[in-house]
């Protein structure tokens, strides 16, 4: 039996900033491999910068700073961690990659802040098709599993957006340019093409250092609860928190 392979859904844009690039599938290699690296160095985290939360909480509850997701790692990451969290990116990346929903502010030549978010379409765009993830298991590291959280962050998903919508699944600054303004110019950038195609915006994100920089970007908690798997739950800060811009 064959696998019918996803339509594109290619959105309605506003003109692009010309510091901004849409990533596609024709994309220049180097420039793709530059965003994939950057996203995968900035949700690994390091000693003085910290993850992403839920992603790392789901490989290792104990890794990061107070036993807490949010926070930095207690120590450098190991090549096994960078290599899971590639893998996931990767994963997430080539997904989107065709729905032209995937941006990176550029400064001299290079990402300095990526983003892979997914347009609106009555189809759930971010939900891999069995036959895309079975092409992939054979360099799988060892771990990565959806299990019980990935059918709960689904759920919540359809319950808090059921509409068509803007799902920023992933953003990223690069670690060497924190603090200069690039997470709000792309941010705002994607919030501009919500706009622009009259749709909401969907995250999930963890942490009250997180979910109070989206909620001065317009976004509003619509559920937040903790994780509760056969693995272990994620109590911490109330659990992570499903938000929205209307």
């Amino acid at each position: 039996m064959g696998c019918a392979s996803s339509t594109p859904v290619v959105p309605d844009l506003p003109a692009t900033p010309s510091n901004i690039v849409q990533l596609l599938p024709g994309s220049a290699s180097d420039l793709k491999e530059s965003c994939v690296e950057l996203l995968t160095t900035s949700f690994c985290g390091t000693s003085a910068a910290a993850p992403e939360g839920l992603l790392n909480w789901a490989l290792d509850p104990s890794c990061s700073v107070d036993e807490d997701p949010s926070k930095p790692l207690k120590e450098e990451p190991s090549a096994e961690r960078k290599k899971h969290f590639r893998w996931l990116v990767n994963f997430i990346f080539d997904l989107a990659l065709p729905h032209g929903g995937c941006f990176a502010v550029m400064k001299d030549g290079s990402p300095v802040a990526v983003t892979i978010a997914f347009p609106p379409s009555s189809r759930h765009l971010h939900v891999a098709s069995m036959c895309y993830t079975m092409g992939r298991m054979g360099d799988m590291p060892a771990g990565i599993s959806g299990g019980d959280a990935g059918i709960r962050n689904n759920e919540v998903h359809k319950e808090c957006a059921p509409a068509p919508h803007w799902y920023v699944n992933m953003i990223a600054v690069d670690p060497k340019c924190q603090g200069q303004g690039l997470g709000k110019e792309m941010l705002g950038w994607v919030l501009q093409c919500a706009d622009h195609t009259h749709h909401p915006t969907y995250l999930e994100t963890f942490g009250p250092r997180n979910v109070g920089y989206y909620e001065k970007k317009g976004f509003a908690i619509k559920k937040q609860e903790p994780i509760k798997t056969s693995k272990g739950d994620l109590t911490l800060h109330g659990g992570p928190a499903a938000m929205v811009r209307a």
